[in-house]
């Protein structure tokens, strides 16, 4: 947390040693969390995008064996053929200085940088080569070396609950932000909560639910009982609580 209570990373190791909270505390930075939360959420994995570099520090020896005219950057011992490095132009040897505008010093920067974007994302690499800057932009790719993501089907029948999107005159009509109407009940748990056809499920666990492929997002991550609110088609507010297994 900073100073205004903002959250912006999240502990993930503590270096002590006296075996108690005080000590060095490493730290993930809350935008590295947010995509993984929101990956996981939309694909059902991490979707990380790479580079296909093999890369080190920039020391003063590396510095003094390779020749390099001044101590920075990280640098590339080697590129993996067919990579998003080997079609941006990037060889070994080259030292890469920014991402994105964002100077990189070490490993952990520039993977960092990098981590934050998907497979067909595109990110900008400054490099220098025999002194010389340069600019390329690299198409990152998944360790299978496909460029595009594939997201999670979006399931329109839920354990027995057909389910359909509510139409922008209906949402205006009813002064909604979103809901997801369910169309047939067949059996399963919706029906043996006793969910009528017609009700519209407005929110998961006190969680807005804006659309299908929204409901199919927070339903992947749920297992035991669940509290679904919503309206009866006669506009009645109705609380259903699913055994969600």
């Amino acid at each position: 947390m900073d100073l205004d209570g903002s959250l912006i990373g999240i502990n993930s190791a503590i270096a002590t040693a006296t075996g108690s909270y005080s000590g060095y505390s490493f730290a993930i930075p809350v935008n590295l969390v947010k995509k993984v939360m929101d990956d996981l959420l939309e694909f059902g994995q991490v979707q990380r995008g790479l580079l296909g570099v093999q890369i080190v520090d920039v020391t003063a020896e590396l510095a003094e064996e390779q020749q390099l005219d001044r101590v920075r950057g990280v640098f590339v011992s080697a590129v993996n053929t067919g990579s998003a490095a080997a079609k941006a132009g990037l060889s070994a040897g080259d030292v890469i200085t920014a991402i994105d505008d964002f100077t990189v010093n070490t490993v952990s920067e520039l993977q960092e940088r990098v981590a934050r974007h998907r497979p067909g994302h595109s990110v900008q690499i400054e490099y220098i080569r025999k002194s010389k800057v340069h600019h390329a932009y690299a198409t990152l790719k998944a360790y299978e070396g496909q460029v595009q993501t594939h997201k999670r089907e979006v399931l329109f029948d839920l354990k027995g609950a057909v389910l359909e999107n509510l139409t922008y005159a209906e949402l205006t009509h009813l002064n909604l932000d979103g809901g997801v109407r369910i169309m047939h009940v067949k059996p399963g748990p919706w029906q043996k909560a006793k969910v009528a056809r017609g009700f519209i499920i407005l929110f998961i666990d006190k969680v807005p639910v804006g659309n299908v492929e929204q409901l199919n997002q927070i339903l992947a991550i749920k297992e035991g009982g669940i509290l679904v609110e919503g309206l009866l088609e006669n506009g009645e507010r109705k609380l259903h609580a699913i055994d969600w297994r």
